[in-house]
């Protein structure tokens, strides 16, 4: 019971630290290398003149509460947190169940 306690304590200090987004996310070396050009508003140069430019995509680590996709974007914190909340339940069912089933508690 003590390694889910900790499974669930640890995704939710991961899930913290890494800045508490909704899902799960990975750098992206396409967002990134779009972040670095500076060369984008050529792309306008006939349109209106635009003074703002545009905004970065923010492209981090971090562990979500919900999985994004297969793999490596599996893990989260439900991923995590599902499966030893389920056991603690079990383990805490069980336990309930024999106390309530032995000879000892019928009296």
């Amino acid at each position: 019971m003590g390694v889910c306690l900790l499974a669930i304590l640890g995704s939710l200090i991961a899930y913290a630290a890494t800045g508490m987004h909704a899902y799960t996310r990975f750098r992206d070396k396409q967002i990134e290398a779009t972040n670095a050009e500076t060369g984008l508003s050529d792309l306008f140069a006939d349109a209106a003149e635009q003074t703002d430019e545009p905004e970065a995509v923010e492209s981090v680590n971090a562990i979500g509460l919900l999985p994004s996709g297969p793999g490596a974007a599996s893990i989260s914190v439900v991923s995590i947190s599902g499966p030893a909340v389920v056991v603690i339940g079990l383990v805490w069912w069980l336990g309930k169940r024999k106390k309530t089933g032995s000879p000892e508690a019928a009296s």
